[in-house]
């Protein structure tokens, strides 16, 4: 009997070691986990920070508006007007009508 009693008393703290392993494992991982979504979070953010940071460093808005101002863009757009006589000055014109639509878009003005 005392055999078994002992066998017994083993076995138990056998199982207590390992369901104490077992708590330190999980607590481990649990951290793990955290700390692996902390970084997953500061990753996105700047990725993120980075998509937008090259949206505005390629917008063609951002481009026009640091070298004309809106006065400028206006008068830009004015200028195929003035230009009346001859086939040259017609084809200058259209042309330059196409750019200052696209300028127009791109700079939000009427």
């Amino acid at each position: 009997m005392k055999k078994c009693d002992q066998y017994i008393s083993d076995l138990h703290k056998q199982l207590t070691s390992c369901y104490t392993f077992v708590e330190k494992a999980q607590k481990a991982l649990t951290e793990k986990q955290r700390d692996l979504e902390l970084k997953t979070q500061q990753l996105e953010i700047k990725l993120s920070n980075k998509k937008e940071e090259n949206m505005h460093s390629r917008s063609p808005h951002r481009e026009f508006s640091k070298v004309l101002s809106q006065q400028d863009l206006l008068q830009l757009c004015a200028c195929p007007k003035a230009l009346r006589n001859g086939d040259e000055a017609t084809h200058i014109r259209n042309q330059m009508g196409s750019v200052c639509h696209g300028i127009l878009a791109i700079s939000g003005l009427p």
